[in-house]
Order: C-alpha cells, then sequence, then structure tokens
C-alpha cells in the first residue's frame, strides 16, 4: 500500500495507536467528587440548550473562572452523553490523541524532521503529566485550551510564509477560543516569538521560503547535523 511508504503517516497511526492503547482504561472510569460535580452536573450545565443558556454563559463565571468555552463544551456533551461518566473520558482522550498529531503535524511542517517531531509529539502524548488532564473530566478545559493552541501555532507557521493581515486575523482568532477554553492560553505570544526565532528563522531574516524550511530548521538546530 502506497501510504506504508510514507514514513509520517504510519507514525501518526503508531501515535494514534499508542496514545489509545495507554488511556483507553479512563473510559471504565467515573466522576470524581473533585470539580466533576462543578463542571458536569452543575444547574447550568444540566439546563437545556438555549439562548438563556447561552447568554449565561457568556456573561457569567464558569468554576470562579471566565471560561464560557470550556461550559459550553460540557452543556453539550451532557446532552450528548447524559451523565455517562465513560463518555465524557472518551471526549478528552479523543481530544487528546488530536492534540497529540497536531503536534506531530506543526514540528514536521516547520522543522523538516520527522523522527524528532514524533519522539516530541510521543512525549507530549504519553508522558505521566498528561495523566491528569486525560483522565480528569473537569480537564476537558485544557484539552480545548491545547487544540487551539496548537492550532494557532500551525496557523502561525502558515502566516509566515505568506504575511497577510487575513492570516494573522485567523490566529487572532484561534488564540481568543483558547483564552475562553482556558485562560492560560495567554502564554501563545511569547511562544511565537521563541517560534520566530526557531525554527521558522524570522528573527533575524526579513522572509522565509517554506521550499527551503528543511535548510533553514538545520541552520538554527544545534543538532542540525545529528542524524535522525
Amino acid at each position: 500500500m502506497a501510504w506504508l511508504k510514507k514514513p509520517h503517516v504510519v507514525l501518526g497511526i503508531a501515535l494514534i495507536v499508542a496514545t489509545l492503547a495507554v488511556y483507553y482504561p479512563v473510559h471504565h472510569y467515573p466522576f470524581v467528587d473533585i470539580d466533576d460535580n462543578l463542571y458536569v452536573e452543575a444547574a447550568h450545565v444540566l439546563a437545556p440548550l438555549g439562548w438563556s443558556n447561552l447568554v449565561w454563559g457568556v456573561t457569567h463565571g464558569f468554576v470562579l473562572n471566565y471560561d464560557p468555552l470550556t461550559f459550553f463544551a460540557h452543556n453539550i456533551a451532557v446532552h450528548v452523553f447524559q451523565l455517562n461518566a465513560g463518555r465524557h473520558h472518551d471526549l478528552n482522550l479523543v481530544l487528546h490523541v488530536l492534540n497529540a498529531l497536531l503536534l506531530f503535524w506543526i514540528l514536521r511542517k516547520a522543522t523538516g524532521f520527522t523522527g524528532r517531531s514524533f519522539m516530541v509529539a510521543a512525549l507530549f502524548a504519553l508522558h505521566p503529566i498528561n495523566v491528569e488532564n486525560v483522565a480528569w473530566i473537569s480537564e476537558l478545559k485544557t484539552m480545548l485550551s491545547s487544540l487551539f493552541f496548537f492550532l494557532a501555532l500551525g496557523a502561525y507557521r502558515w502566516y509566515a510564509e505568506k504575511p497577510k493581515l487575513g492570516r494573522m486575523a485567523i490566529i487572532v482568532f484561534l488564540f481568543g477560543l483558547g483564552l475562553l477554553a482556558r485562560p492560560q492560553v495567554i502564554t501563545l505570544p511569547i511562544v511565537l516569538l521563541l517560534w520566530d526565532y526557531w525554527p521558522l528563522g524570522r528573527m533575524f531574516h526579513s522572509s522565509i521560503d517554506p521550499s527551503h524550511m528543511e535548510t533553514t530548521s538545520r541552520r538554527f538546530h544545534p543538532e542540525a547535523f545529528l542524524p535522525c
């Protein structure tokens, strides 16, 4: 089959399988008493989908934070999955798998290194530090904010290839969605500065040639000449 000749496709599938294999047991976990009752079983989360609930989510804080996108995600999930804890856990897992794949794709596109990008994405996907985020339903906010963070990071590489106001507007939009999911995404502008230095190489160069992305990445990478 043709796709077997594409290492990045094979590695992407391996990343999906490994992540699902490690985290699939969360499907059998129940709700926990720490915050799950506030995020899933609160009155406004259980309330019918409608204009009044939409207005409430935009105008009120949710569990001591202003993250309306997280509120809407829980509100929709409750009406789709009811109070089936396993399905809510599955939602976190699917988002985590998607985030890991996004990270792999973004790093590969930006650096030109397939093997190294896969290792970073695999570390992100399987590192124990992320177990709490995947296995705790209340951390849907982290899954959502990470999704928009990575989308904005990928969009910035696209913007760097050919800077246009419309492309920057998309980045700002994704950044805003990330903030509405969880405020910690506010660090994105600093990450973009680092992204400009390496691997995009824009900090000291006025333009970037996407056809030479790998050459540029090797110039700025301290281990540029080690085998992948």
